[in-house]
C-alpha cells in the first residue's frame, strides 16, 4: 500500500475511535508525522499518536468506552482522577497498527503548554532518570524527571521551563509545529493554538531580546524531529512555522512597546 492508503488507513480508525469519545472529551489532535498532514511521512510500520484532553470527572467513562475498556489499571483512574497525575497513556494495537492514545487533564495541560506547571506522568515501567530535548538555539537541554516508585509503577516529572529556559516537546509542540484536530469542544484547541503561540513568543523575547535574532533562535530550532531527522519535517510545515512566528512576532511588537513589563 502507499503513502495515500497508509494514511487513509489511520485516520479511518481515529474516526472510529473518536466517535466514542464524542461529548466525553474536550478534545482529540494527531501528533508525530501523521499530524504533519496527510500522506507525509506514513508508512505501513508508522504508529498513531493521539492526544486526547479528558475532564477528572469524566475519566471513567472514557474508561468504559469500546477502545479503552479493560485499558487502564483502577489505580491509575483514581490517580488522575485525584490530581496525582495530569497524564497517563494507553497503547493498543488495533487492525494490526499502534495507537499511543495519551490522555490529559485539562489544566495541567494548558498550564504546561502555556509554560506556568508541569506534568505529571505515571507508567508502570521505570521511564529514564533524565530526558533531553532543544532550546530555541537548538542546543540540547536535558532536565531530571524526578521519577520515584509509586503503586507497583513510577511517577515522573517534565518542567515547564528548565532554569527558566523554554524547552521542545509534546504536547505544546503539537500545538505549534504538528497537529491535525479530529475533534474539539468549543474550539478547544483553536484556542489552545493562540494562547500557547504568544506564550512560547512572549518567552522567546524575554530569553532573546525583543527582536530576536531568527536564523540563530526561533521555534522550528527546538523541535526534536527538526534537529534529529530535519527530512521528516515537511516544508511546508517549516515554512508554516517560520511565517507564522514573523506574523506574531510583528503583532507582539506594539505590546512590546506599550508594555515593557512583558519582557521581565
Amino acid at each position: 500500500m502507499g503513502t495515500i492508503e497508509e494514511t487513509k488507513k489511520r485516520l479511518e480508525i481515529t474516526k472510529k475511535i473518536v466517535h466514542q469519545l464524542r461529548e466525553i472529551v474536550k478534545g482529540v489532535l494527531l501528533g508525530g508525522s501523521m499530524g504533519f498532514g496527510q500522506n507525509f511521512s506514513v508508512t505501513m510500520n508508522s504508529d498513531i499518536d493521539m492526544v486526547i484532553i479528558c475532564d477528572k470527572k469524566k475519566i471513567d467513562t472514557l474508561s468504559k468506552t469500546t477502545y479503552f475498556k479493560n485499558q487502564t489499571p483502577k489505580n491509575v483512574l483514581s490517580m488522575f482522577k485525584k490530581g496525582i497525575i495530569n497524564l497517563f497513556w494507553v497503547t493498543k494495537k488495533v487492525d494490526s497498527i499502534e495507537v499511543n492514545s495519551f490522555i490529559y487533564e485539562p489544566n495541567g495541560y494548558e498550564k504546561f503548554c502555556l509554560l506556568k506547571g508541569g506534568i505529571k506522568g505515571y507508567t508502570p515501567h521505570k521511564p529514564s532518570e533524565t530526558q533531553t530535548q532543544h532550546g530555541f538555539d537548538g542546543k540540547e537541554i536535558t532536565f531530571k524527571r524526578n521519577v520515584v516508585p509509586y503503586e507497583n509503577g513510577y511517577l515522573y516529572e517534565k518542567p515547564a521551563l528548565v532554569n527558566g529556559k523554554f524547552w521542545g516537546g509534546p504536547p505544546r509542540s503539537d500545538l505549534l509545529v504538528s497537529s491535525y484536530i479530529l475533534y474539539q469542544e468549543k474550539n478547544f484547541f483553536d484556542d489552545m493554538k493562540e494562547k500557547v503561540w504568544n506564550s512560547v513568543l512572549n518567552q522567546l523575547i524575554k530569553e532573546h531580546g525583543s527582536n530576536p535574532d531568527l536564523n540563530k533562535f526561533n521555534i522550528l530550532k527546538t523541535d526534536f524531529t527538526y534537529q534529529t531527522n530535519p527530512k521528516k519535517l515537511p516544508l511546508a510545515v517549516i515554512e508554516k512555522v517560520k511565517n507564522e512566528t514573523k506574523y506574531r512576532l510583528k503583532k507582539l511588537s506594539y505590546n512590546l512597546t506599550n508594555c515593557p513589563s512583558l519582557l521581565k
